[in-house]
């Protein structure tokens, strides 16, 4: 959850997506392309999930955007996990809530 997802999947979204799409449609669109085709990845954990998903993606594209490098967004990505991990307990559930998201 902290390595090998965030590798592959910024591998596919940012390095290859982003770098393909971008050459067509210019570097906005191609991260907002990425930013969508990641949330919609995450539509089967909810809207809530997909939602979170949009979000990160955006920022992770924009961070592959201004630096060109996929381990810069492979580490952000990891980081956000570890902290979604941290904040559930043994059995996974969530240790942290925010009302009105659950």
């Amino acid at each position: 959850a902290t390595l090998y997802a965030p590798f592959l999947e910024e591998l596919a979204f940012r390095g290859w997506l982003v770098t393909i799409a971008g050459r067509a449609l210019g570097a906005p669109a191609a991260g907002a392309l990425s930013a969508l085709a990641y949330a919609a990845l995450h539509l089967p954990g909810g809207a809530a999930a997909a939602l979170a998903a949009l979000c990160l993606g955006g920022l992770l594209a924009a961070l592959f955007l201004r630096t060109r490098s996929v381990l810069a967004c492979v580490l952000a990505h990891g980081g956000y996990n570890g902290v979604a991990l941290a904040m559930r307990d043994a059995e996974g559930k969530r240790v942290v809530t925010i009302e009105g998201l659950d």
